[in-house]
């Protein structure tokens, strides 16, 4: 997959958040948009990423007739989590009053001390690309693509480019 290795070395030769959003991006607004586009129209969408248009979002209806049937398809082939969150469309952000800080607040309070006692560090190293190619290898095609639209297979085929190894790595 020649654009993700030409995506992961604009991040590589410039690491900021236009080129990361690129990246990360391709999979939703590069490649998959619109479902009923043909494999042509695909292909010139994909040669002129990112210079094209974004889709905008769009709230679906919630317990529409199509998202019921979708879910209903999705538990005859037994997933679960999927239909839920086909039904689940209303992910608001609780309300913060003053009843709930003072609860948060209580139950994970401010540590008055340092985290590591003096003289011990945390250091972390980061995987090696080999790691990143074996985990990659590794995933299961059962795992959540996630908000961007990155399949496990997707993933695969992309981290054939050894510059998507190495923007993994660096990002890791």
């Amino acid at each position: 997959m020649k654009k993700a290795g030409l995506l992961a070395q604009a991040y590589i030769d410039l690491p900021d958040e236009t080129t990361l959003l690129n990246f990360l991006a391709l999979g939703k607004v590069g490649l998959a948009p619109d479902l009923k586009m043909t494999n042509a129209d695909r292909a010139r969408r994909l040669t002129s990423y990112p210079k094209v248009s974004w889709p905008s979002p769009s709230a679906p209806g919630r317990g529409s007739a199509s998202a019921e049937a979708r879910a209903q398809r999705l538990v005859e082939l037994g997933r679960l989590g999927a239909a839920m969150r086909c039904l689940d469309r209303d992910f608001n952000v609780a309300r913060a009053d003053p009843a709930i800080v003072r609860k948060l607040q209580d139950e994970h309070p401010f540590a008055p001390q340092p985290i590591f006692p003096p003289g011990r560090t945390q250091t972390w190293n980061s995987p090696d690309q080999d790691a990143v190619v074996f985990t990659i290898r590794k995933l299961s095609r059962e795992v959540a693509p996630g908000i961007l639209g990155w399949t496990p297979d997707l993933l695969k085929l992309a981290s054939r480019e050894t510059k998507v190894v190495q923007f993994v790595h660096m990002i890791t």
